[in-house]
């Protein structure tokens, strides 16, 4: 059955309802988790499966988001932008589910870039948020149009009406907040996130929204936030703070030669004369007591790495033309009961 749709879908103009590119749901087709992944979806809303999605959106907020204590300015921002918020379920992301999501750009990414975003993703649970679209535009779907008002992990493509920018999120493995770009994304992500319990996230989609859903939120929120250790997120503070760390490791004969090389390192990365190349020097952190998955060292790596495989183009990009002003009234607007 499952196969049929997809079929159907790829082969007339059905398609562009759950995507803008064709060669996406293409491959999706011939993936056997997706093939699963969508007919439990078209189980659950059956024939409005387009129709429901396409007035949704995840927003993912990741560890590295609540680290740096961002969570409350996303959701002012969503809320502000018309999107509301409907169920929120808290995951984890170990490395399959990361793998898992990010398959097709991590193609193009070099291993250590992919092991920068397991540290960043494996630092605590989750929230994955469903917002119901209250603002649509025409023929937009409301992933497309979150997706565009979060902004792109490189800043300095971003603009300042992005949610990226507001959160402060250095990138570009570091970026805060993940969310699915289109329909056909939605159907995929909330499979590997969720497993058989997405069908939950559907039937969130098909009620009325919940008049606790907003403090069932923010009730995550605080509690992720008892759980984990706040953190600036500043790579060139974290720079400095590992720099005094291995300056006073090297007064200790034990630790002075992997010390050394450290520091050496961390010079010439500094001075753009070379990329970090993490295991070494993961190696190096472990010997001298200091936990290389800690935010300092994972925030040097994600600045320093090399990022991309250069003969390996990126797959299913999305354009990100820029967003209206930012109407938040201040950019350290907190919302209820979160800091």
């Amino acid at each position: 059955m499952s196969k049929s749709l997809l079929t159907e879908l790829v082969h007339d103009d059905c398609w562009r309802m759950f995507t803008a590119d064709r060669s996406k749901i293409e491959t999706f087709a011939d993936d056997p988790a997706f093939e699963q992944a969508f007919l439990s979806a078209y189980e659950a809303l059956s024939e409005s499966l387009a129709a429901v999605l396409r007035h949704h959106a995840f927003l993912l907020i990741q560890p590295d988001c609540l680290a740096k204590r961002m969570a409350g300015r996303c959701l002012t921002f969503v809320e502000q932008h018309g999107f509301r918020p409907v169920a929120t379920v808290r995951v984890r992301l170990d490395p399959a589910i990361v793998s898992g999501l990010w398959f097709y750009q991590s193609q193009s990414s070099t291993p250590d870039s992919n092991t920068i975003g397991d540290l960043v993703c494996g630092r605590s649970d989750s929230l994955l948020v469903v917002l119901r679209d209250e603002a649509p535009e025409p023929d937009v779907p409301g992933s497309l149009r979150l997706t565009r008002l979060k902004g792109p992990a490189r800043p300095e493509r971003r603009t300042a009406g992005h949610l990226r920018t507001l959160i402060e999120a250095q990138g570009p493995l570091v970026v805060l907040v993940h969310t699915s770009d289109e329909p056909l994304d939605m159907i995929r992500e909330s499979a590997i996130i969720c497993g058989p319990s997405a069908g939950d996230l559907y039937s969130a989609m098909t009620g009325p929204v919940p008049d606790d859903a907003r403090t069932r939120l923010i009730a995550h929120i605080d509690a992720l936030y008892r759980e984990t250790e706040a953190h600036d997120l500043d790579s060139a503070a974290a720079l400095a703070r590992l720099r005094d760390t291995l300056t006073a490791v090297g007064r200790d004969a034990r630790g002075a030669q992997a010390a050394r090389r450290l520091l050496s390192t961390l010079d010439t990365v500094g001075a753009g004369d070379g990329v970090l190349d993490w295991q070494p020097f993961a190696n190096d952190l472990h010997s001298v007591g200091i936990d290389p998955g800690s935010w300092d060292p994972v925030l040097i790596g994600s600045r320093y790495v090399q990022l991309d495989v250069a003969s390996v183009p990126r797959r299913f990009a999305v354009a990100h033309p820029e967003p209206p002003e930012l109407v938040c009234k201040s950019q350290t607007a907190r919302s209820e009961g979160t800091a």
